[in-house]
């Protein structure tokens, strides 16, 4: 009798800790990597007005705020759309480009019209850094 009360009494110690422990969820963590793709946003004007319309835009990545070396693209976002000024690209210069040295991007911009004019990108005169932000 004393040992049916042993098995018993273990039998509801084990059912017991198997509910406590049925009670934590331990989500296991999926950690993924950050990928080379960011948003950039940024204000187009021209003759001291808001743009809006369909632009081509080029981005290049240089060393130097003059006289640099590119260092990723240029990738073209054709077709962007400008709405009061603003606009929103995804750029991807790739792995490697950024990698704490100071960085400066070159924006062109063409105007699409119907019919086409040319092929010939216009340049912003400044550049501006590129700032990283967080704790890298």
């Amino acid at each position: 009798m004393k040992q049916k009360l042993n098995r018993i009494a273990t039998s509801a110690g084990l059912f017991a800790a198997a509910l406590l422990l049925s009670t934590l969820n331990f989500q296991l963590s999926t950690v993924y990597a950050q990928g080379t793709a960011f948003s950039y946003q940024g204000r187009l004007s021209g003759n001291g007005a808001a743009a809006s319309g369909n632009y081509d835009l080029r981005f290049t990545i240089y060393d130097a705020v003059t006289d640099g070396a590119a260092q990723g693209g240029p990738i073209t976002n054709a077709t962007t759309a400008v709405s009061n000024g603003l606009f929103i690209a995804t750029l991807d210069f790739g792995a490697g480009v950024f990698n704490g040295s100071d960085r400066w991007l070159e924006i062109g911009v063409r105007i699409i019209v119907n019919p086409p004019v040319g092929n010939r990108f216009y340049r912003l005169k400044n550049p501006p850094k590129m700032e990283r932000f967080g704790n890298d």
